[in-house]
């Protein structure tokens, strides 16, 4: 094969090939996109489904175990009450079919704060420092999309029936 020069030589050669720019602004067919939100809706409904089941299993379990222990620390509450926010963010997420960002944020703090009760006597300083760290950046990050949400509300969308937005 013979090298030729870049001024008459394209890569990759084109063989013939142009673009046509009516394929790519089609619309698309409606019953492969109704079946594709069909489809996609059911399985986030069974996601959902699966997740709140297994969250309240964990939750019984854990029921069960302080009531057979005959006890209640704080550590028993503070998971109870992730399990408690678990469920919340799935009713929330079935009523408005957005999930807040917030939410799991909020869980995640929470599961921080109880490693940080529960590990306390097992970490070192630095380990504290950095959970604790972890802890406020989350919480600076819930201000920040909470300021973001009050000072630059979403635009509405065609089916919203609301006349604002509201921040969850």
């Amino acid at each position: 094969m013979a090298a030729c020069p870049r001024a008459k030589c394209s890569f990759p050669p084109n063989a013939g090939f142009r673009y046509d720019s009516t394929v790519s602004t089609q619309e698309p067919n409606p019953r492969v996109v109704a079946f594709s939100r069909s489809a996609l809706g059911t399985l986030e409904v069974i996601g959902l489904v699966v997740i709140s089941l297994a969250t309240l299993v964990a939750a019984g379990q854990e029921v069960l175990k302080m009531v057979v222990a005959r006890e209640v620390t704080l550590a028993d509450l503070l998971l109870l009450f992730i399990y408690l926010e678990v469920l919340a963010m799935v009713g929330v997420y079935l009523e408005s079919g957005a999930l807040p960002i917030r939410m799991p944020l909020y869980i995640a703090m929470v599961a921080l704060a109880r490693h940080l009760i529960l590990d306390l006597k097992h970490l070192g300083p630095w380990d504290i420092i950095a959970t604790s760290t972890g802890v406020l950046i989350i919480a600076i990050a819930v201000l920040a999309i909470r300021f973001g949400h009050i000072r630059y509300p979403y635009a509405l969308s065609k089916g919203d029936e609301q006349s604002e937005h509201k921040v969850q």
